[in-house]
């Protein structure tokens, strides 16, 4: 007799419906404001260097004082305005002293630096540092500092930038010549003469058999300190003239003309021309 089993099938899990889209994200919503940068920690990143104090400290992230308001104190002991039993108009002028540690201290920055001035023009800061890029492309970048009396201050980085420029004139911007000189301690704008400048000279009427290199510079030393002759001169294809690069003292009158002595024979006079020294103060070079 045979027997059977039922078997009931396994109940029934219910299904689990998925889950519903998220919505839609809403663009008019406002955005979440970024995060302040003041409020973000800085760590160890230093601050960028300026200008300035490249020039003071190199490479250092420091910038120390070039001097201190206590040493200052010390070095001028104080002493009363007005003398014992004086009139209060003769109060006496205040006084500074500077010692000459100190004066040391504050000359250091400047040593690679130009005074410059345009001669007989006066020029916007703005449109002279334009062209002092343009002309001069230093390695390294300069500051320029106008500093009254049409006079500018410009410091390089490097000695190598300053001394290019010293030796690479002459520069002429708008046909008027750009004095470049190297910087003094005393130098003042307001008490400041006409500066040296290196200027191109031309010397009309010199002797075919006299155009050679070294009596062409003998001729621009009787006008200052001669610096290079043009290269056209020197190939001596244009005997109309012979042009000289020469450094003249724009304090003193510049001559006309020089004599050319030739022996046995009868002297020579020599004109002189000036390229591009216009009307100008030979006293302030304005």
């Amino acid at each position: 007799m045979s027997s059977s089993v039922s078997l009931n099938p396994p109940p029934s899990v219910p299904s689990i419906p998925p889950p519903p889209p998220p919505p839609p994200p809403d663009i008019l919503a406002t955005p979440p404001d970024p995060p302040n940068p003041v409020d973000q920690p800085l760590g160890d990143i230093p601050p960028p260097k300026s200008f300035r104090d490249t020039l003071i400290t190199g490479n250092s992230s420091v910038t120390p004082p070039l001097v201190t308001y206590e040493e200052l104190v010390a070095a001028n002991p104080e002493s009363p305005m007005i003398d014992d039993g004086a009139e209060p108009s003769q109060t006496k002028v205040p006084k500074v002293r500077i010692p000459k540690s100190i004066w040391q201290r504050l000359c250091a920055p400047w040593k690679n630096a130009v005074i410059i001035k345009l001669l007989g023009k006066s020029i916007n800061f703005h449109v002279l540092h334009s062209r002092l890029l343009k002309e001069w492309r230093t390695e390294h970048e300069f500051e320029v500092i106008d500093v009254g009396m049409g006079y500018f201050i410009v410091r390089f980085v490097t000695p190598e930038d300053c001394s290019r420029v010293l030796t690479g004139g002459p520069y002429r911007f708008f046909d008027h010549y750009l004095a470049v000189q190297p910087w003094e301690p005393s130098f003042h704008p307001a008490t400041a003469k006409a500066p040296k400048t290196a200027v191109w000279v031309k010397f009309h009427g010199v002797p075919s058999m006299c155009y050679q290199e070294a009596i062409v510079l003998y001729l621009a030393s009787k006008l200052g300190k001669p610096i290079k002759v043009d290269s056209v001169t020197l190939l001596g294809t244009r005997e109309k003239f012979a042009r000289v690069c020469v450094e003249v003292d724009l304090s003193q009158k510049l001559p006309s003309s020089v004599d050319l002595d030739l022996e046995d024979l009868p002297q020579i006079p020599i004109p002189v021309e000036y390229e591009s020294l216009h009307k100008i103060c030979f006293h302030c070079a304005a």
